[in-house]
């Protein structure tokens, strides 16, 4: 099938590169703009510009989705949109252009956290089970019909940067098996059940703050929950804020092994007596 692509971060890739070794063309793949990055903020294209520059797939970076883009994407005649993280909420006008629609891989069971931080909102809540989903979007947040869902136990140890990369992995394949179900008009979608949705929120640097005396599993699940960004941290009660780098559950304790003080290097953590 003929595909444009939309996607963003490092999980983009992870679906780029598996439907980059199929027999479907990847028309074209729509990414943000470069971004300042670093103590120098050099602009910086995002994982999918770079992937993109590397394997010679054309590649465009609207600051937003206009009239213009849209009429642009006509060109393609797609037979399909697959949207994997970008960032972005896109209007229906995009959505329906496709012959099939737009198909969206979302990191959670749905429609259970919904919203900007499944992986998040799943490994916060203390669930024992998460998965994939293939689903069509439509014109409202993580709201359209299901395809197929994947299912996976969680132990309660998982953080967001592993667990994403497993989830996007699992996504990348159960995507090839629609498009093959939708190509062959072997695959049905069904709608949520949408009284049963939860929602998720977009994660600020101060919901990495964590208090030594709350409950331990509460702390653990922020710590991992929050590995990426905007990682956990607690004030001494000097008030120098420690930045948690590594920590460990184990009986009924959330043990932290070292942190980053404010303004210093890495550091083993001795838990004031």
């Amino acid at each position: 099938m003929k595909i444009v692509f939309f996607g963003t971060p490092e999980y983009s890739v992870q679906v780029l590169e598996k439907l980059h070794s199929t027999k479907h063309s990847l028309e074209c793949v729509i990414t943000a703009p470069d971004r300042p990055k670093g103590r120098g903020l050099t602009l910086s294209p995002s994982p999918v510009k770079h992937w993109c520059t590397g394997h010679s797939v054309p590649v465009q970076t609207p600051e937003k989705i206009t009239d213009a883009v849209i009429e642009d994407l006509k060109q393609y005649a797609a037979d399909i949109f697959i949207v994997v993280a970008y960032g972005k909420i896109l209007p229906q006008t995009l959505l329906s252009l496709p012959k099939y629609g737009t198909l969206n891989i979302h990191p959670s069971l749905l429609p259970l956290f919904r919203g900007p931080s499944p992986i998040e909102g799943t490994l916060l809540s203390g669930v024992t089970e998460t998965g994939v989903t293939i689903m069509e979007l439509d014109a409202l947040v993580d709201h359209g019909p299901l395809y197929t869902q994947v299912r996976i136990p969680l132990s309660g140890t998982e953080r967001t940067s592993t667990l994403g990369k497993q989830l996007f992995d699992l996504g990348s394949d159960a995507l090839l098996t629609v498009l093959e179900g939708i190509q062959n008009g072997t695959i049905e979608k069904k709608e949520q059940d949408h009284t049963q949705a939860t929602f998720t929120k977009k994660i600020t640097k101060e919901d990495g703050l964590i208090n030594l005396t709350d409950d331990p599993r509460i702390n653990n699940r922020k710590f991992c929950a929050y590995d990426i960004w905007p990682k956990t941290y607690f004030f001494t009660e000097e008030g120098v804020r420690m930045k948690i780098t590594e920590a460990v559950y184990e009986n009924g304790e959330f043990v932290i092994k070292k942190v980053i003080p404010e303004g210093k290097k890495e550091m083993e953590y001795k838990r004031p007596e």
